[in-house]
């Protein structure tokens, strides 16, 4: 075995994980700064020059929320990539390594969130969860989907056994619902991630759709409607 940290895939595919990671990262970025506040420093210095001799109540701290903010954002970009991840011995070397790199993006982006809330006095610190919260919350939240990765490929593995024999099917599924669906994003500026997010779906769950991967009607009524379309529309 090689053990290489990441599958090789097609300059597409890099394409469509660098667009998604992007659009979670922007995503994730407003919403810890949505939970920014001020730091007990801006606060003293605000009482002093306020003119408000009332006393103010101090905005709840929730440092659960936080944490759950974490643990989601991080779900979110191991989702994104290793939705395409192939069945392949390597598969568990490759999600291992994944998550470690989720787990360094997502504290390197509170990093980043934080040193631009110093401009404005805020900081994340108000809901007193220290580094080793954050990390264990990320942490917690990547083990079940790491779980649930094993278990798809254990899943088709089954089936490929259950196959041996049969003539494969051609694939050109995919190749048909993306010269469908590709020119419509294009036309509205929507990444996949963005189609999913309209629809209400995973992100998986569009891309999949895209490559050619069974879908629920319930999930092609969804996916039709962001579109503007009927199901019936869909390939």
């Amino acid at each position: 075995m090689s053990q290489i940290n990441r599958p090789p895939l097609s300059l597409e595919l890099e394409c469509q994980i660098e667009a998604a990671l992007n659009q979670i990262h922007i995503q994730y970025w407003s919403r810890l700064e949505h939970m920014q506040e001020l730091t007990s420093e801006a606060r003293d210095d605000y009482k002093l020059i306020s003119s408000v001799k009332a006393p103010q109540i101090p905005p709840p701290t929730s440092p659960n929320a936080l944490k759950l903010l974490l643990g989601q954002y991080a779900a979110a970009l191991f989702e994104s990539e290793a939705t395409y991840y192939p069945n392949d011995p390597e598969l568990p070397h490759w999600l291992k390594k994944l998550a470690e790199r989720v787990t360094s993006s997502v504290l390197n982006r509170v990093a980043q969130v934080e040193h631009a809330g110093t401009f404005r006095y805020v900081s994340l610190t108000y809901h007193n969860v220290q580094l080793p919260e954050m990390q264990k919350a990320i942490n917690v939240a990547l083990e079940p989907e790491v779980r649930k990765r094993f278990v798809v490929a254990i899943k088709e593995q089954v089936k490929e056994s259950l196959v041996v024999g049969k003539p494969p099917k051609p694939q050109n599924g995919g190749q048909a619902r993306k010269g469908f669906v590709e020119p419509i994003l294009l036309k509205r500026g929507w990444s996949v991630f963005m189609w999913a997010t309209e629809a209400e779906v995973a992100y998986n769950t569009a891309a999949g759709y895209m490559a050619g991967k069974k879908t629920y009607a319930s999930t092609r009524v969804k996916l039709a409607k962001a579109l503007g379309l009927d199901a019936n529309q869909l390939p």
